[in-house]
């Protein structure tokens, strides 16, 4: 057994082959660092990816080979004017990328806010409705035998205050909801 050290975007790899194969694995390695640097400043951020990208590239070529086509043809190298079109255009791109990411995080942000807003909400309606259901009780027992009249539950919570607050609460946690949803209207 053997090893062979191939030199792949930049950065060494020690691969194991069978004796007698150094040469032709070299020549495979060097086959991958051709792809890679086809690929020039399109590489991606993880390592793993641009490997695959190559394959990817190496298999479109042998694809092409077995129906006896050529290959993809490998771009020809751009004049002056052609480059500067196209370092223009990659500009753009990685620009309305970084400017994407951005309004993701923005979003995710967002959706995070709303998401503690609905659960704060919903936390407050659940103690509002065990505070409600907890007075009824009380009152009851105050008062089992006799009914109580609404201008007397009105008064025991506070002249219908309870139930604003229970309302705007209930609006505040549905709008909540609906901006989580993506129903809601832009603001």
């Amino acid at each position: 057994m053997s090893t062979v050290t191939l030199q792949i975007g930049g950065k060494s790899y020690a691969v194991a082959c069978a004796d007698g194969e150094e040469a032709h694995i070299a020549k495979l390695g060097a086959m991958i660092d051709a792809k890679f640097a086809q690929m020039g400043d399109n590489l991606a951020p993880q390592e793993v990816q641009n490997f695959l990208f190559a394959s990817l590239i190496l298999a479109d070529e042998v694809h092409e080979a077995q129906k006896g086509s050529p290959p993809a043809a490998t771009p020809a190298p751009e004049g002056p004017d052609e480059d500067k079109g196209k370092d223009g255009k990659k500009s753009e791109l990685r620009a309305e990328i970084e400017q994407l990411k951005h309004d993701q995080a923005e979003l995710q942000h967002e959706r995070d806010v709303l998401a503690r807003q609905l659960k704060e909400a919903q936390e407050l309606v659940e103690t509002a409705t065990a505070a409600a259901e907890q007075a009824a009780a009380d009152a009851a027992k105050q008062q089992p035998d006799e009914a109580v009249d609404s201008d007397q539950q009105h008064d025991m919570f506070g002249e219908d205050v309870l139930a604003a607050r229970l309302e705007a609460l209930a609006s505040q946690a549905e709008a909540c909801a609906e901006a989580l949803e993506g129903t809601a209207p832009a603001p």
